[in-house]
């Protein structure tokens, strides 16, 4: 899934990894993609929080019922021997810590 996609550019990073906007190659769409090292969740005992999170995303992404104007749909999870990558909308304008952080 990791070639299916072109990164753009880095556009945030923290302790668990890094968030790249990437355009997806079949559809020509620009998303987020969010690369987490396994090593640095499992040495601090964060994987069930990353797989947690990815899980939640996607059943609130599921059903259109569910949908939220602020929660990011979640297009696709997967993983490679060293990361776990979560892909989804992209957020033109930042993401509300951003936002927080300007007050």
């Amino acid at each position: 899934m990791f070639r299916d996609f072109d990164i753009l550019e880095m556009i945030g990073e923290g302790s668990f990894g890094r968030v790249f906007k990437v355009q997806h190659r079949d559809s020509g769409l620009i998303m987020a993609m969010k690369a987490m090292k396994k090593q640095f969740l499992i040495q601090n005992q964060q994987l069930k929080y990353a797989v947690s999170e990815a899980q939640i995303m996607q059943m609130l992404s599921q059903s259109p019922k569910d949908r939220h104007p602020y929660i990011l749909k979640l297009f696709f999870s997967f993983q490679t021997p060293l990361h776990l990558y979560m892909v989804t909308e992209f957020c033109e304008n930042g993401d509300l810590s951003w936002h927080l952080d300007q007050l």
